[in-house]
């Protein structure tokens, strides 16, 4: 899905949301015409800082977790297994969640291609979406990290967030074999979905 990003990303605004230590978004510079990085692990957006600087490539980093509404959530930081927690889980850190809408009005950008990788939260980005696509080109690509356990962990599944994304105006599909293969209605598969 990277590799798929970062085509699509070719001359584009591109905005890597749960961009984790810039693994998309630092490669990312040398193709699209602008990159936001969104990250809410404190540890891991000084590692995206700390690469940005050590490869002198600009990106515009903001750090918190993109979500359905502004405010504090909380954030477990494990390693390459981060995600959104309850308040009660211990070590749990509050984080800063803020809208794509406010992402575009802190960035000064509106994206051409979203990759979204944040570990079961992805319907929580995508809750009150609407206005905000609207808004962004018809031809705004989402490419969606996720699978099934993830979501059910979030209390969702992988019909909602094709639901989801259908209800947005959105194709789906799922790269098998190094290809795209477009997700017929009905049809869910279990691994990632990506528009």
């Amino acid at each position: 899905s990277a590799r798929l990003a970062l085509t699509l990303a070719r001359n584009r605004t591109f905005w890597d949301i749960g961009a984790h230590l810039g693994t998309v978004s630092i490669p990312a510079t040398q193709v699209a015409r602008r990159v936001v990085s969104v990250e809410p692990s404190p540890r891991n957006f000084s590692a995206l800082e700390a690469s940005a600087v050590a490869n002198d490539v600009e990106i515009i980093a903001l750090n918190a977790a993109a979500s359905s509404a502004p405010g504090v959530l909380h954030f477990n930081e494990d390693g390459p297994y981060t995600r959104m927690s309850s308040t009660g889980d211990p070590g749990a850190l509050a984080v800063e969640g803020i809208t794509l809408a406010e992402i575009a009005e802190r960035s000064g950008t509106l994206p051409d291609v979203i990759k979204i990788d944040v570990e079961g939260h992805e319907l929580n980005v995508l809750r009150g979406a609407e206005s905000f696509v609207e808004r962004c080109s018809p031809d705004l690509a989402l490419v969606i990290e996720s699978n099934g356990h993830v979501l059910q962990l979030e209390d969702e599944s992988v019909g909602s967030l094709a639901s989801r994304l259908r209800e947005l105006g959105f194709h789906l599909y799922y790269i098998e074999d190094g290809a795209l293969v477009r997700v017929r209605d009905g049809e869910i598969q279990t691994g990632t979905v990506v528009d």
